[in-house]
């Protein structure tokens, strides 16, 4: 087992390598490893695009991170940056998305971000895949993995929750940062107001427009919208 991750994570065709079973789950098994600090546990976030092959992906990725103790939750289908933006305000250890951007649909990747929401740095990146590659390293359900195939009889228990649920209960903590941000950035002198349509559904286009009339009728200085798909936008008036 060779390098691992390229200029954007680990990249190629899903169900070969580095996308196979096995190194799929050695690989979340090396992030666990490599993460873990003392007894807090290891808890990732992990989104995916719509490809057919990140639900397996994520399913596999979640068997290796918990042979070791660690665990995953998905947030299903969202933007990466999404990810990166969630991760440290809701107190994961990393966050992985599953997605190959604009290459081919047979084609799938898994990016790394850090607990701060960054990208992996190669120190990290060539210590997971020095513990991927050593092969002290064995996990149950190794024989399951030995084709390189997807769908082995054991698999990850991914704890999904729903990614509107998820925004539902982080809306209020994400309002507070950026109250705590803007606060910071001018020295907390000004009274921070954070405003909110309520939870309804008002449907795309017409949810950022409405948004962008309340935040000129109260005078704010901007307004940011989080939708179902998790996205972050800025408004701007």
């Amino acid at each position: 087992m060779g390098q691992l991750f390229g200029t954007d994570g680990v990249r190629g065709k899903a169900g070969a390598y580095p996308l196979d079973v096995n190194t799929i789950r050695r690989l979340g098994a090396a992030l666990t490893r490599v993460l873990r600090d003392g007894d807090t546990p290891v808890q990732f976030l992990a989104g995916r695009d719509t490809r057919e092959s990140g639900t397996w992906i994520e399913q596999e990725l979640a068997f290796g991170i918990e042979s070791q103790g660690g665990r995953l939750t998905s947030a299903g289908v969202i933007p990466t940056p999404a990810v990166a933006y969630l991760t440290p305000r809701m107190g994961y250890t990393a966050g992985v998305v599953i997605s190959a951007s604009h290459n081919p649909f047979e084609d799938n990747g898994i990016k790394v971000f850090s607990g701060a929401g960054e990208k992996f740095t190669e120190a990290l990146e060539r210590r997971v895949e020095a513990i991927a590659a050593d092969e002290s390293l064995t996990m149950p359900g190794a024989a399951d993995a030995s084709s390189g195939t997807a769908g082995p009889v054991a698999q990850g228990r991914v704890a999904e929750e729903s990614t509107v649920d998820r925004v539902a209960q982080s809306g209020r903590r994400i309002e507070h940062a950026l109250a705590e941000w803007r606060g910071a950035a001018d020295g907390g002198r000004a009274q921070q107001e954070v405003h909110h349509g309520g939870d309804r559904e008002l449907g795309g286009a017409a949810e950022s427009a409405e948004l962008g009339v309340l935040v000129r009728r109260e005078r704010g200085d901007d307004g940011v919208e989080v939708d179902c798909r998790a996205a972050v936008r800025s408004i701007a008036v």
